[in-house]
């Protein structure tokens, strides 16, 4: 059983006013064409920061954006996130020229963005420069070596610009990287009130859930989250099983799924996971197919697919046997599409079942959803809102379920 939530100070319980505070957030939004943003993750952030606000802190904002491979990358720049930030707090948006960060003299709080190298900074600067209320949102942190390296002089010369530091990036907690997993180790650190509504939900699936307990997992890759079947499996009473996964499952049970996806080197444990627990694991009788992904596909049955064909979607029988199990369900989990939702032909069952299990959450059962793929398909039912409780942690999400070690909460309880 898990149990950090005891272990953890709340940002909450943190009541010094006027203090300078490096939040780590996860700003890892994806943008089109480099304007319309999903701002998902920076509303997540939200809670923490007015409330440090209300304590007139000055913010300094730590974040990433993909994976730049410490070099800096233009299209993965922070600046489009600050902007953002400054627009869902109704704030002006100034972005600071060069390594040598000098803040104007303003009378009213701005967000700003600083593009200069934070090596360069120092704590004189902050103090001298910015007002109580103040944020700062630094440019993207893994645009530095020595972020991924574990750099101690890198993590000490940061956390030398603050007070205290706040953990609200939970998708990134098992990462091992200085901004989540060192600098809690030089300041006095509290967990953001995401993070903590992550642990609390996800520690209660696994230590706390209500029978039955329903488990929904689709996806391309048994082996992402195979720690997180382990844990889960043996606690559900139902695992429904769609997606490329279930491809996995109906080979162990000799059926012939054409030319449909599966996994290198996952036929092995969807074997094992067979042995040990086929009562539980309940497959498609049923599926879309297509040869060349174009048009509405065909249904089969699922001992009549050919050579050639691509299971792409979950059919009417399966849709119908899935959302009766789903209704007996005090408590749903669920990870993954179970089909090729991006194409509007094959999202049906995906979307049917999402539009089922957020009429069943908040109420009826417990309905805990998590994964990119799959809050993308939520989306789409525009129905999010429903769910009791939707994880943006995505790998960190999986990590946790699994028992894995997660360096950037464990640093929070040392």
């Amino acid at each position: 059983m898990r149990n950090f939530l005891g272990k953890l100070k709340s940002v909450g319980e943190f009541k010094e006013r006027g203090k300078t505070v490096l939040l780590r957030v996860d700003y890892n939004i994806e943008c089109e064409q480099g304007k319309t943003c999903d701002v998902t993750r920076i509303i997540d952030s939200l809670p923490s920061i007015k409330y440090l606000l209300e304590l007139n802190s000055r913010i300094l904002i730590v974040a990433h954006r993909g994976r730049p491979d410490g070099r800096a990358n233009a299209e993965l720049s922070l600046k489009i996130a600050a902007e953002s930030l400054a627009g869902l707090l109704g704030r002006k948006f100034i972005s600071l020229a060069g390594s040598d960060i000098k803040f104007p003299s303003y009378p009213v709080p701005y967000v700003y963005f600083a593009g200069g190298d934070i090596r360069t900074l120092k704590r004189e600067a902050i103090e001298k420069n910015m007002k109580p209320g103040d944020i700062v949102v630094f440019e993207n942190i893994r645009f530095y070596p020595e972020e991924e390296k574990l750099d101690k002089n890198f993590a000490k010369g940061i956390a030398s610009l603050a007070d205290i530091y706040v953990n609200e990036a939970f998708s990134v907690d098992h990462h091992s990287s200085v901004s989540v997993a060192m600098l809690p180790l030089y300041l006095k650190n509290y967990a953001g009130f995401r993070l903590m509504d992550e642990i609390k939900n996800l520690e209660f699936v696994v230590n706390s859930a209500k029978k039955p307990l329903v488990l929904v997992i689709g996806g391309a890759k048994i082996t992402d989250k195979a720690k997180m079947l382990n844990v889960l499996i043996p606690r559900s009473d139902y695992v429904i099983v769609g997606g490329a996964m279930a491809n996995l499952f109906l080979l162990v049970k000799n059926y012939q799924i054409g030319g449909s996806f599966v996994e290198e080197g996952g036929y092995q444990m969807a074997a094992e996971i067979m042995r040990n627990h086929k009562d539980k694991i309940i497959l498609p009788r049923d599926v879309i197919v297509s040869r060349n992904m174009e048009g509405s596909g065909i249904l089969k049955l699922i001992d009549s697919v050919e050579p050639g064909e691509k299971i792409v979607d979950i059919g009417p029988e399966t849709i119908f046997d899935y959302s009766e199990i789903i209704k007996k369900a005090s408590t749903i989990i669920w990870n993954g599409p179970l089909g090729v939702f991006e194409n509007q032909f094959f999202a049906h069952g995906t979307l049917a079942l999402a539009r089922l299990i957020a009429s069943r959450a908040k109420g009826k059962a417990y309905a805990l959803v998590g994964g990119g793929e799959t809050l993308q398909a939520l989306n789409q039912t525009q129905m999010q809102d429903y769910i009791d409780f939707v994880s943006t942690g995505g790998g960190a999400m999986l990590s946790y379920l699994g028992g894995e070690e997660m360096p950037g909460i464990s640093a929070l309880v040392r």
